[in-house]
């Protein structure tokens, strides 16, 4: 699995083709909503028996939760100086 390139300008970049389908899409819960939703319709296409995808589909909400807990430490630790960055790649538990 690749290495996951996530930007702001990315995310930006998405919300703003969701709000050309819906404008109420700008509102950041409406947003998550609409990844929430597309993950879980994704998900759904994946040629797996259910439990299979159930189970990657909650691996997949825990990888959620760990971006977020990142993303709240980041915010509220001081910033790091150049060459200190840190990167992580995330692999489904085939089990």
């Amino acid at each position: 699995m690749s290495e996951l390139k996530l930007s702001k300008e990315l995310i930006e970049d998405i919300q703003q083709r969701l709000v050309e389908n819906d404008a109420e899409a700008s509102d950041p819960v409406t947003f998550a909503q609409y990844l929430a939703a597309i993950m879980g319709y994704r998900v759904s296409d994946i040629t797996a028996p259910s439990d299979r995808l159930r189970d990657l589909l909650e691996q997949l909400c825990e990888f959620s939760v760990q971006v977020f807990d990142q993303e709240i430490q980041k915010k509220q630790a001081p910033p790091l100086m150049p060459g200190q960055e840190a990167f992580g790649i995330w692999r489904p538990n085939n089990g």
